[in-house]
């Protein structure tokens, strides 16, 4: 192996940060996959590129909006416990959509309303992700090494494009399948 590989991995050799990475390419896994889902679900209810748009609008709106609260809860907060909670309430919107959905009752306003949910989440998720694992491997940390660019690339790079949501057999209505990462993300978090 050469040493820039190593190198690369490095930070893969501490237990803590190992368990860390693991719940997170699992977890960004399936928020990528509750994103496609819900613009796919929107997209079968209403048939309009309209409404695809908003709904992609009103997920990263928050973001833009309170991102800058988000980072200032990162820094004020206890990160590990903060994470806890972000990923314990990025599963209320996917499980609800999912109830509504299996329901028959499911309305876009629903599902504007779940992403928009899952983006404010994410305004406080992911700038508390950003700067816990720093804590993580301090002794290793560097911005040659980019811990934090491997946490959020792997799994866009393994996700929509690769894992093809219908030829897996699913459907937008098959949000159970987002519940299940966050409660691995959430373990390994834990003491």
């Amino acid at each position: 192996m050469s040493a820039a590989v190593r190198r690369s991995f490095h930070s893969l050799s501490v237990p803590n940060y190992r368990r860390y990475f693991a719940g997170q390419v699992v977890s960004l896994s399936g928020n990528w996959m509750q994103t496609v889902a819900a613009v796919w679900l929107i997209l079968s209810l209403t048939g309009s590129g309209v409404a695809v748009g908003l709904t992609t609008a009103l997920q990263f709106l928050p973001m833009l909006l309170f991102g800058a609260w988000g980072g200032l809860f990162a820094d004020r907060f206890p990160k590990r416990r903060l994470l806890m909670v972000t990923q314990a309430l990025m599963a209320l919107p996917a499980i609800g959509l999912f109830a509504v959905t299996e329901a028959g009752t499911v309305a876009p306003w629903m599902v504007y309303l779940a992403v928009f949910a899952m983006g404010a989440v994410n305004a406080v998720d992911n700038p508390t992700r950003q700067s816990f694992v720093i804590g993580t491997v301090p002794r290793l940390y560097s911005t040659r090494h980019g811990p934090p660019s491997m946490a959020w690339s792997s799994p866009r790079a393994t996700s929509p494009d690769s894992l093809k949501p219908k030829s897996l057999g699913l459907s937008p209505a098959n949000s159970r399948m987002n519940g299940s990462p966050y409660s691995l993300a959430f373990t390994s978090l834990s003491p």
